[in-house]
């Protein structure tokens, strides 16, 4: 069956740059966060510009560069850390203003420059909006109060306060502007370069993990908009009520949130967590009291001012953490992964099974930090190759297995065990089980098993009343089909090395059953399906459903560890098509 969903070519070189930027993220921005290097945010902004305008130079299509900012903020939900929104934001953010003002003045040394100096400036404006969304506009004055306190007392110019900020701008726009001039370099020298899969570095066993860790984390979707309504309900609280009143309510909200969510109780343990607010406190009652007060030193009225902030970044910080986490929620992510974007989906799916060797690739080039501009050369040059890689790797038809066998031979005995098995090697398996079950002699009912969820329902019966379908002898059951709708769905099996449908027949050949699910899963995605099939069904489920290469397993002539084998070659083969990458 032809696929119905692949990416158009903008989408598909997007998903090249995006994950090039990702991985840069991941390998660099781990190293400088270790190396406590400052200002490790505009380094990796500009990074990740000289990614995108030297990949703008090989691909002129309009739209790649916002695209490929868009997978590279999605992406960011892999990272462990709690706080992963306001990342999200600024990648996404960085990437629209290059766009808009490639759009607006032309691919031309202007609109790069520009463009280029705005997104990396994005990084102090980010820095700036945060301490105010954070800490509230006492912030500002706090600033305002330590730039004339420098002025007084340090003999700094007698300038504006906002003079400073000015200046980090044009700094900021300087080194952006900067990482265009090389990007534009990089990218036309590295036409001049080909590279083949013998350059590639990548290594074919790949040992990083880039998921976040299991934190056993229940996610709930009334916990999330809870969250928004505390934070709101807080900030009224600041604003309008005594301050007693309000640290209560945010003491208990930030041991809520810590017994919610485990990951929150490491901010608490950060000594630089608790420095900032303790510094906070004290500018504010030394520098508040003074210039706020015409010069009055009223010492406590500084510190509440102080203690007011810190109150409101204490909401903020553990309540946007806490959203952040439930963003991870599968639910969410699923839905907007299988029907918010279309294209984006199938790009975000591509991204996440690439950037692993992404990653290896760019981890493996030694010399990194000795020649980083040569080393982003090399990687530049290696886009086509990229490109060429992921397109035979989505336009790859599934690999499909058939279990057969006679009626009640015993199939899905055999299919679970070999399930079972599969999963004791690390491989993640979704789709659906029909035990069924017998009574003197006879096939009475089956059940219906979600394998991923483990949940169990009633499918079908000898003497069900008000059956949603009947075949033969049995009436199937309105909720165990809907059962193995959902279990089948792409939104629960696109994480999947594997899906089972148990079992395709006489039913699925009349278009009902499971075969809408099954001829999505062909059309949609790269898994390894396994059908069990009766002998008798074979050649007429494989016509019904265009299937052009099969890979038969009769469990009357093949072991359950043969078949073990045989699924677990193919699912390496599966993840290791993008190796070559």
């Amino acid at each position: 069956m032809q696929k119905e969903n692949v990416l158009n070519p903008v989408w598909l070189k997007a998903t090249v740059l995006g994950s090039l930027w990702a991985s840069s993220e991941i390998i660099l921005g781990s190293f400088l966060h270790n190396l406590k290097i400052p200002f490790s945010g505009t380094i990796l902004s500009g990074i990740g510009i000289i990614f995108l305008v030297a990949g703008s130079q090989n691909w002129k299509e309009k739209g790649i560069i916002w695209r490929a900012g868009i997978i590279c903020a999605l992406m960011k939900t892999i990272s462990p850390s709690a706080n992963i929104f306001g990342p999200m934001i600024s990648i996404a953010a960085e990437a629209f203003l290059l766009e808009a003002s490639i759009r607006i003045l032309g691919k031309n040394w202007a609109g790069y420059l520009i463009g280029g100096g705005l997104a990396v400036s994005w990084s102090l404006f980010y820095k700036i909006i945060g301490l105010i969304l954070v800490y509230g506009p006492n912030i500002i004055e706090l600033y305002s109060s330590l730039y004339k306190f420098s002025i007084k007392y340090l003999n700094f110019p007698n300038l504006s306060p906002w003079s400073l900020i000015l200046l980090l701008f044009i700094l900021f726009l300087i080194f952006g502007a900067l990482a265009s001039i090389i990007g534009i370099r990089i990218g036309k020298s590295s036409n001049k370069f080909s590279f083949n899969e013998s350059d590639d570095t990548s290594s074919s066993k790949i040992d990083y993990n880039l998921a976040p860790k299991n934190l056993k984390q229940n996610f709930s979707i009334p916990w999330l908009f809870f969250h928004f309504i505390v934070i709101v309900l807080g900030l009224i609280l600041l604003d309008a009520f005594p301050l007693w009143i309000p640290a209560v309510y945010v003491l208990l909200y930030v041991i809520l949130c810590i017994f919610l969510y485990k990951q929150n109780l490491n901010r608490l343990k950060n000594v630089k967590f608790w420095v900032t607010l303790i510094i906070i406190m004290i500018l504010s009652g030394l520098l508040l009291s003074e210039f706020k007060t015409g010069g009055k030193s009223n010492y406590i009225y500084g510190f509440l001012i102080g203690l007011e902030m810190n109150l409101r970044a204490l909401l903020m910080i553990f309540g946007f953490s806490s959203i952040s986490i439930e963003l991870r929620n599968p639910k969410i992510e699923n839905w907007f992964k299988k029907k918010g974007m279309g294209q984006l989906s199938i790009a975000l799916e591509a991204a996440f099974k690439i950037l692993p060797f992404m990653v290896a690739n760019l981890s493996e080039e030694k010399k990194y930090l000795r020649k980083p501009l040569g080393i982003i050369l090399r990687l530049i040059g290696k886009t086509d190759l990229w490109l060429e890689r992921i397109q035979n790797q989505i336009n790859n038809n599934p690999i499909v297995f058939f279990i057969t066998g006679k009626k009640g031979s015993g199939k899905t005995t055999f299919i679970t065990e070999v399930i079972s098995n599969l999963q004791k090697e690390g491989f993640k398996a979704g789709g659906i089980l029909a035990p069924g079950y017998w009574d003197n002699n006879i096939r009475s009912r089956f059940d219906i098993v979600d394998i991923s969820a483990n949940e169990r329902k009633l499918l079908c019966g000898m003497e069900i009343e008000n059956g949603a379908e009947e075949i033969g002898r049995f009436k199937f059951v309105g909720e165990g089909l809907a059962l193995g709708s959902e279990a089948l769905s792409y939104e629960n099996v696109f994480d999947k090395d594997l899906v089972v449908i148990d079992e395709v027949g006489p039913l699925e050949l009349k278009g009902k059953g499971w075969a809408e699910s099954i001829n999505e899963l062909i059309s949609k995605c790269n898994k390894i399906l396994i059908l069990v099939v009766r002998d008798d069904a074979v050649e007429e489920v494989k016509n019904y459903f265009k299937l052009e290469q099969v890979k038969y397993i009769n469990i009357e002539n093949v072991s359950v560890d043969e078949t073990v084998s045989l699924i677990s070659e193919a699912c390496k083969q599966e993840i290791n098509l993008a190796v070559s990458i």
